[in-house]
C-alpha cells in the first residue's frame, strides 16, 4: 500500500490500517525512524487535548491556585540562581 507525501509533510494513513490499529482523530503518534523505514507507534497514555477546556477539573483537588502560584515563584526564585 503506498501513501504519499503532501507539500506540508502530511501523510494519509489507510482508512482500513486507521480502523484496524483504532487510530481515531487526535491520537498521538510518536515518530522514529527504524533502519531506512519510518516507524509511527500510538501513545498510549498522551493526554489528548482538542480545546483548553479540555483540560478543566484535570488537576481538581490536588492543587489551589495560590499554592500552584507559591510553587511557581518558588521556581523563578531558583532559575536566577541558574
Amino acid at each position: 500500500m503506498r501513501a504519499t507525501l503532501s507539500e506540508r509533510g502530511q501523510v494519509v494513513i489507510p482508512k482500513n490500517i486507521r480502523q484496524q490499529l483504532g487510530l481515531k482523530k487526535g491520537t498521538v503518534l510518536e515518530v522514529t525512524v527504524e533502519d531506512d523505514k519510518v516507524v509511527m507507534k500510538p501513545v498510549a497514555d498522551a493526554v489528548r487535548v482538542r480545546h483548553w477546556e479540555d483540560l478543566k477539573g484535570l488537576l481538581k483537588g490536588k492543587y489551589t491556585t495560590d499554592e500552584l502560584l507559591k510553587e511557581r515563584m518558588k521556581d523563578r526564585e531558583l532559575e536566577k540562581w541558574k
